[in-house]
């Protein structure tokens, strides 16, 4: 089956005056599938043509780019933003704007792939950067260390101090069950920490893992209760559009979970980080 796709190739400019461009990255729009993806080499192949290359703000733009589509390609891409009619304007006012910079992406071309996705960016990128690694752009999953990584971050990036305050590793056991929980906290309850991912490759899996952890948290509720505790899921969503919905119903799960609870979906993780300094510097 054929499918639309459009893309634009990240390129470096060492000096105007000369007009040279070395290909640094490509960013892909797949419409009918409401993907965005992005690939890129490092800054070996440009340091190797020239010598006097400073990397520093190469590497940053980068990592602001492959940031900012992580960040807001669910919530914004294709819904507040038409990707589709306006992928320039895209390009130039929300990721790199067209000046001066020696980083710069060019005009968007159109194509059609019979491939799947991972297939179209792994051939592209062999094609049109030279030396990259495709192997290093696998999806990186977002599982129950990334989560836990991503909330250490903030927390660290927010108040270093703070951060060394919080408890971690606490195990519970109750009744017969035992489950460990990343970190605990106080702001008047003791708020025990559990990440939980459905960045997972089926619906079957999805499913089976809330039921799981409904479980869990079902039979611990007596504990909860008893020692003034409530049960802080952190919880990340399938990278993969397809598994929204079975997604959306392990939320609705986890909401009838009737242990003192709060659920903290990956988009409201920064905040959840923010509250948790404050209170540690509150409380703890």
């Amino acid at each position: 089956m054929k499918s639309k796709f459009t893309y634009s190739i990240l390129q470096y400019r060492h000096s105007f005056l000369i007009r040279e461009a070395v290909n640094v990255g490509i960013l892909f729009a797949f419409h009918e599938e409401n993907k965005i993806e992005f690939a890129f080499s490092n800054a070996h192949r440009v340091k190797l043509i020239y010598p006097d290359f400073n990397p520093l703000l190469f590497n940053g733009t980068l990592n602001f780019i492959q940031d900012k589509i992580k960040s807001e390609s669910d919530n914004y891409l294709f819904k507040e933003f038409n990707i589709n009619e306006n992928f320039k304007d895209f390009l130039h006012n929300k990721l790199l704007r067209e000046d001066s910079s020696v980083l710069q992406f060019t005009e968007p071309i159109q194509a059609i792939t019979i491939n799947d996705i991972k297939v179209t960016v792994k051939n592209y990128s062999v094609l049109l950067l030279p030396g990259i690694d495709t192997k290093k752009q696998e999806i990186l999953k977002h599982n129950e260390n990334y989560i836990s990584k991503e909330y250490s971050k903030y927390l660290s990036q927010i108040n270093k101090l703070a951060e060394n305050k919080i408890k971690k590793d606490i195990p519970v056991s109750f009744n017969g069950i035992n489950l460990k929980f990343d970190y605990s906290w106080k702001n008047g309850t003791l708020n025990l920490v559990k990440p939980l991912s459905f960045d997972l490759t089926a619906h079957a899996d999805i499913q089976n893992k809330s039921a799981t952890y409904f479980g869990y948290f079902t039979l611990l509720k007596n504990y909860a209760e008893q020692n003034n505790c409530r049960f802080d899921i952190l919880v990340a969503k399938p990278q993969d559009r397809k598994l929204y919905d079975e997604y959306y119903k392990a939320i609705d799960n986890l909401n009838k979970i009737e242990a003192p609870k709060r659920i903290i979906k990956d988009t409201e993780l920064k905040s959840y980080s923010e509250e948790t300094i404050e209170n540690l510097l509150k409380y703890n």
